[in-house]
């Protein structure tokens, strides 16, 4: 599954693995308001994902609104799910709402995979790299199992080189087991 906070691009890396709009994208935050389930065949295996909806920090989502089901959901979700993919928005770096979300999901599921999303618009990337990198390590150490990725979700090549890893070391592992 996919997650992330609101407009972090996970329907638009979702689109872009599938290649066609599965998912609708916008620069409107919130445009994802349900999860989105798509099955594809992927080196001969059937693959299910979820595009879910964006986590807001609570206290920004009014109680019984839209946004409060959607999000919901998405926890619900959470549970389901073998591998979780946590997109970031490079331009906004990692702040308290992802670490949240990256420690709750590595509650649930058995491996994560931290995506730093619309690397194309960060000014000084390998600097940028080494900074995230480090406050991943240094803020997130207890979370176990997870790996990091720097993409811009419109690159067809970048996606499939984190969907490779995603196969080779996390899915066909659990297909041996």
């Amino acid at each position: 599954a996919i997650f992330g906070k609101p407009n972090s691009g996970k329907s638009t890396f979702l689109n872009t693995l599938l290649g066609f709009e599965r998912s609708f994208t916008s620069s409107v935050a919130g445009t994802t308001s349900d999860f989105v389930t798509e099955i594809f065949d992927y080196k001969s295996f059937k693959i299910k994902i979820f595009d879910t909806a964006g986590i807001s920090r609570k206290s920004k989502v009014a109680e019984h609104s839209v946004s409060y089901y959607s999000i919901k959901k998405t926890f619900e979700k959470i549970n389901e799910v073998n591998t979780a993919l946590i997109i970031i928005d490079s331009t906004k770096g990692i702040d308290r709402q992802d670490k949240r979300i990256i420690n709750l999901i590595s509650k649930k599921s058995k491996s994560l995979i931290v995506i730093f999303n619309k690397q194309d618009l960060v000014d000084n990337l390998s600097d940028f790299k080494k900074r995230m990198k480090l406050e991943i390590e240094s803020s997130l150490y207890q979370v176990k199992n997870t790996k990091i990725f720097f993409c811009t979700a419109f690159s067809k090549k970048q996606i499939i080189k984190i969907f490779d890893f995603v196969f080779k070391h996390i899915y066909i592992n659990q297909k041996e087991i």
